[in-house]
């Protein structure tokens, strides 16, 4: 769903590292969506990046913080790459990446996008598809859930 809302999503390499290592080690496990990430990288539309020095020194800033090293890197390379946004569901990365000028989006923001745009049929299928996320390890507060449901059936009353 992300490929038809967006051209490419950027990540950077110790983003793609942490993803890869299940695929490499024998003691990890293998994550579900392991096939998706895959089909999203050989497809050129998920694409590990370096950072540059000037901004591999920027993520070491931003890790003072109290966010994690990847948080930092993706933050770095929203920067680096002037990118539209940086997607996090994180409040501190949130609030980290704002005040570094990086503009953020939550994912539920992206799911809504999606129901506008029809890559999610229905209000019924935006629960399902959250509902979901969260049951596989999304955290995300009960009251954003439903805050986010709202919306979605604010938006298909628009939409119909």
């Amino acid at each position: 769903m992300l490929k038809q809302l967006y051209e490419c999503v950027y990540v950077p390499d110790s983003v793609w590292k942490e993803l890869v290592v299940p695929l490499a080690e024998a003691w990890a496990e293998i994550p579900e969506d392991v096939s998706e990430i895959i089909d999203a990288y050989s497809g050129r539309w998920l694409t590990p990046k370096p950072l540059e020095q000037k901004y591999r020194r920027l993520s070491q800033e931003l890790v003072t913080y109290g966010i994690h090293e990847s948080q930092a890197d993706a933050i770095a390379l929203a920067k680096q790459l002037k990118a539209d946004f940086f997607l996090t569901n994180d409040e501190a990365a949130r609030k980290v990446a704002l005040k570094h000028k990086v503009r953020t989006r939550w994912l539920t923001e992206v799911l809504l996008e999606a129901l506008k745009v029809g890559l999610i049929r229905d209000p019924q299928n935006f629960d399902e598809m959250l509902d979901r996320l969260v049951s596989r390890g999304l955290w995300i507060r009960k009251t954003l859930v439903q805050d986010a449901k709202n919306r979605a059936r604010e938006i298909s009353c628009v939409k119909g």
